[in-house]
């Protein structure tokens, strides 16, 4: 009987990301202010629409949302509050429609991407609910500014997430030694009349 021949399978390691620099935005803060915010104008009852939580920006910013609650002492409501899968403007439209005809519904909203608030904001208008407080991750939404009431957005600042990474670009050229360093971009709050509404 002839002898098999042994095959020898390598697997590669998992490849993992070169170490280097990272400039980015921290959406946990920037979610937790949000929902502070809204918190601060009396709301108690906050629910977030957004992506899904294996998008790790999103995961942050649904940390920030339930910190914000829990830091408040804010109930944090019922698991239908948090929609944490609305991977499409249609999806955050239908979950605003499922919370708005619950028996008991939010009083506001974390909109958490722009694609969200894309849904979020003509549902709420749908269905003549202006006076739910509201909060939107995103300043670049068409009309943004210009619907009634306006709506209040968490300022995504590129221009400075540019401008830090540029820096620490030059920094590294002078000096590439210089260890690894991952750096927060804050955000600010825009208040625009949404989020500052009294349930």
């Amino acid at each position: 009987m002839p002898q098999l021949s042994r095959v020898v399978l390598v697997v590669p390691p998992r490849a993992r990301p070169a170490p280097a620099d990272l400039v980015e935005i921290d959406d946990h803060r920037a979610a937790f202010g949000a929902v502070a915010h809204l918190i601060a104008h009396g709301h108690r009852r906050i629910a977030y629409i957004g992506d899904t939580p294996a998008i790790p920006t999103s995961a942050a910013r649904l940390r920030g949302y339930r910190d914000a609650l829990a830091r408040h002492r804010v109930e944090a409501g019922r698991a239908s509050w948090s929609t944490a899968t609305c991977p499409t403007s249609r999806a955050a439209a239908d979950a605003v429609s499922a919370l708005l005809g619950g028996s008991r519904p939010p009083t506001a909203i974390l909109s958490a991407t722009t694609r969200a608030s894309l849904g979020v904001v003509p549902a709420l208008h749908s269905a003549g609910r202006t006076d739910i407080g509201l909060s939107s991750r995103s300043a670049t939404f068409l009309l943004a500014d210009s619907l009634r009431p306006a709506v209040t957005v968490v300022d995504h600042p590129g221009h400075e997430v540019g401008r830090v990474a540029a820096a620490r670009l030059l920094a590294r050229l002078d000096q590439p030694g210089l260890p690894v360093e991952r750096i927060q971009v804050p955000t600010r709050l825009i208040e625009r009349g949404s989020g500052e509404q009294r349930p």
